[in-house]
């Protein structure tokens, strides 16, 4: 994937997420879990990203003081 798509994607999600607690109410029962799994991994793969943005920056030496 292409960064501009990856920086839309990570966009778009910042703003859906804004948006999710008002279209909770549409979720249903079944569906609650398995959205709270889906959005819960979600902390460990922006983790996973920042570690690997730092790692390339550290690597072209653009990481100061």
């Amino acid at each position: 994937m292409a960064i501009k798509e990856c920086r839309a994607a990570v966009s778009a999600a910042a703003t859906w997420l804004v948006g999710l607690r008002e279209s909770m109410f549409a979720v249903v029962n079944a569906e609650l879990g398995p959205f709270f799994r889906q959005v819960d991994d979600l902390p460990r793969q922006v983790e996973a990203a920042r570690v690997a943005i730092l790692g390339e920056a550290l690597s072209r030496g653009g990481v100061a003081g």
